[in-house]
C-alpha cells in the first residue's frame, strides 16, 4: 500500500494494538512496528489493552475480546483522525481456517462465507493471496518482517488448524485445500448474498414497527421458505442489537414454532428479548429484566412515601 500511495493518493496512518499478553515479546513487535513506520514516513499510532481483563469483563475468549478491542479501537481513530478506510492483512489461508473454524462450532452458511474482502470501512487488500506467495514476495525483496510467536503455540483453536488439520490434508488428500476451502466460502457468500437480498424484500413488505416492537401476519410469514423465515427474524433482531451470534438454530426453531401456536404463547430469547403470539400475529419487543422492574418498584415506593410526607392524597401504580 505504501508503494501505491501517490498513484492513489493514499494517507496511511498504521495502527498496532499491544495485547499485553507476551510480555517483553509483545513490546519487540510494538517496537519494530513503530520503526517500519518511522523508516517509511508513515504516522503511527499506538495502544495497550489488557486483553485478559477485557475477556474477563466481556466473558470471551482471550482470541475473541483481542479481535473486537483491535476493530474497536482501529474504528475509533480512523473516525477521530479523519481517515475513510481501515486496511487489514487477512490472506487466503486466514479464509480457509476461519471457514473451518466455524465448521466445527457449528456455525450456519453466514459463518462459512469466511471473510469479506469489502464490508463497510473495512477493506482486505491481500485477502485473493495465499500466504506461501505472501512470504515469496517478502523474502524476494528482501522485507524486514517479524512473527508473532504465539501463532506457533497449539494452545489457541485456530492454531491447531493451521498447524494440524491442514498440513495433514494438503499432504494426504489434496494440496491445494485451502484455495478451495477459499474459493467455496466465496460461493457462498454469493449465495447468502442473495438470499439476503430477498429477504430484505420480504421483509419490508411483510414486518411493521409499533413503539419500538416489531411484528409480522403468521399467515404470510407461514407461505416463506424455511431460509427467508430465519433470515426475517435476523432482521428483525438486529433492530435490537447489533450481534446475534448467541441466537442459535434452535431459538430461530422456537420463534418459528408460534406462527402455528395458539394466541399467549411466548418464546424468551437472549437480551431480553421476547417474542409473542399475539392474535393472528407474532411480535417482538424488549422485556423489562427483573431488576430493573425492582428499581422501578422501589423508586415507585419512596415516591409514594415522599407524596404522603407533604401532605398529599395520592395513588400511584405501575403500569408494565
Amino acid at each position: 500500500m505504501n508503494r501505491c500511495k501517490e498513484e492513489y493518493e493514499l494517507s496511511l496512518l498504521v495502527v498496532h494494538i499491544n495485547h499485553c499478553l507476551r510480555g517483553e515479546a509483545a513490546d519487540q513487535d510494538e517496537a519494530f512496528v513503530r520503526d517500519l513506520a518511522e523508516k517509511m514516513g508513515l504516522e503511527f499510532y499506538s495502544e495497550r489493552i489488557d486483553i485478559r481483563q477485557v475477556s474477563k469483563e466481556r466473558r470471551m475468549t482471550e482470541e475473541e475480546a483481542g479481535r473486537y478491542m483491535r476493530y474497536q479501537i482501529m474504528q475509533h481513530v480512523c473516525m477521530e483522525r479523519g481517515y475513510r478506510k481501515i486496511a487489514i492483512a487477512h490472506n487466503q489461508d486466514d479464509v480457509a481456517e476461519t471457514v473451518l473454524f466455524q465448521m466445527f462450532r457449528g456455525s450456519g452458511p453466514r459463518g462459512l462465507s469466511g471473510i469479506f474482502a469489502k464490508r463497510e470501512y473495512i477493506i482486505r487488500p491481500i485477502l485473493f493471496a495465499p500466504r506461501s506467495e505472501i512470504e515469496e514476495y517478502v523474502e524476494a525483496r528482501g522485507l524486514d518482517y517479524c512473527i508473532d510467536e504465539t501463532n506457533e503455540q497449539e494452545e489457541y483453536s485456530r492454531n491447531k488448524i493451521r498447524l494440524r488439520v491442514f498440513p495433514y490434508v494438503e499432504s494426504e488428500i489434496n494440496n491445494r485445500a485451502k484455495e478451495h476451502v477459499a474459493k467455496a466460502a466465496q460461493k457462498i457468500s454469493m449465495q447468502n448474498a442473495y438470499i439476503e437480498k430477498q429477504a430484505k424484500k420480504e421483509y419490508m413488505r411483510l414486518v411493521h414497527a409499533d413503539r419500538g416492537e416489531y411484528y409480522y401476519s403468521s399467515e404470510e410469514f407461514g407461505k416463506m421458505d424455511l431460509i427467508i423465515q430465519i433470515e426475517i427474524i435476523r432482521l428483525i433482531l438486529k433492530n435490537f442489537r447489533d450481534s446475534v451470534k448467541d441466537i442459535t438454530e434452535q431459538h430461530y426453531k422456537m420463534v418459528i414454532s408460534l406462527s402455528k401456536k395458539e394466541a399467549g404463547k411466548q418464546v424468551c430469547l437472549p437480551g431480553n428479548i421476547c417474542v409473542e403470539r399475539r392474535y393472528e400475529y407474532v411480535r417482538f419487543k424488549t422485556r423489562l429484566p427483573m431488576w430493573s422492574f425492582r428499581q422501578k418498584r422501589n423508586a415507585n415506593f419512596r415516591m409514594r412515601e415522599s407524596w404522603k410526607s407533604a401532605g398529599k392524597e395520592c395513588v400511584c401504580a405501575w403500569m408494565s
